[in-house]
């Protein structure tokens, strides 16, 4: 067995069984290849500034059921993707992906964490990419776009009706936010209109009678099945003949 060796040159290939840590000593290789067939332990040093693999795409780290446990980089490391296609850089609290489109697939609200989100820049949601505002608005703000995606804070509306009315008064409409009193009053079961009902379409009552405190006025009346009582209106004015089949 060999327990010293000083210096040893070969020509070809030199082939040996384990070779014990204590014969090699710190020191300088020469040029050439070097192949280890087998398991090579203790190293805890490389000082090498490049590992590399003898072709591309021509070897991996780590095989399947034999994987690292951890991978640590330096700060400002960049993790790079087919010469630059797509890079992941570090800096200070940050990590940057460049050079392509980071997809992401299903995601569920299970999915998520408590933790924060920071989104700078544009984003895209279903084909439409949306600028976000720098800072946060103002109280009551709402996010608005301008219809090319460039979303700003705008003044939300305040959201309350103005006006007045008065109780038992069915309201209406007097502006695009303002209410007011209507002709018609609600009090038990009865509607009463202060003013003149125009009507358009028929008045169809099934059991119910019409009471006229004052004048009536029809152009045409149609009565069936039906009986008008004298005592029920005070005055009837017909501008048309009125026939009673």
């Amino acid at each position: 067995s060999v327990t010293t060796m000083t210096g040893l040159t070969t020509i070809g290939t030199l082939i040996a069984g384990a070779v014990p840590a204590s014969l090699i000593t710190a020191g300088t290789f020469g040029t050439g290849a070097y192949v280890f067939d087998n398991t090579v332990s203790g190293i805890t040093t490389l000082t090498a500034t490049a590992i590399r693999v003898s072709s591309d795409n021509a070897g991996s780290i780590g095989v399947s059921g034999t994987a690292f446990s951890d991978l640590f980089l330096a700060s400002g490391a960049v993790i790079n993707f087919s010469s630059g296609d797509i890079t992941v850089t570090h800096s200070a609290n940050t990590l940057t992906l460049a050079g392509g489109t980071f997809v992401v697939g299903n995601f569920e609200s299970a999915a998520l964490t408590a933790t924060t989100g920071n989104f700078s820049g544009t984003t895209t949601f279903n084909t439409i990419t949306y600028t976000w505002p720098a800072s946060d608005g103002g109280a009551g703000n709402v996010l608005s776009t301008n219809g090319s995606g460039i979303l700003s804070w705008t003044a939300g509306g305040a959201g309350a009706l103005g006006g007045s009315g008065t109780a038992g008064t069915i309201a209406k409409w007097s502006a695009a936010a303002t209410f007011t009193d209507s002709i018609l009053t609600e009090t038990a079961s009865l509607i009463t209109i202060a003013g003149g009902l125009d009507l358009s379409a028929n008045l169809d009552l099934n059991t119910n009678n019409i009471t006229a405190g004052g004048t009536a006025s029809f152009t045409t009346l149609t009565v069936t099945n039906s009986i008008i009582r004298a005592s029920d209106v005070s005055a009837l004015l017909f501008l048309v003949e009125l026939q009673i089949f």
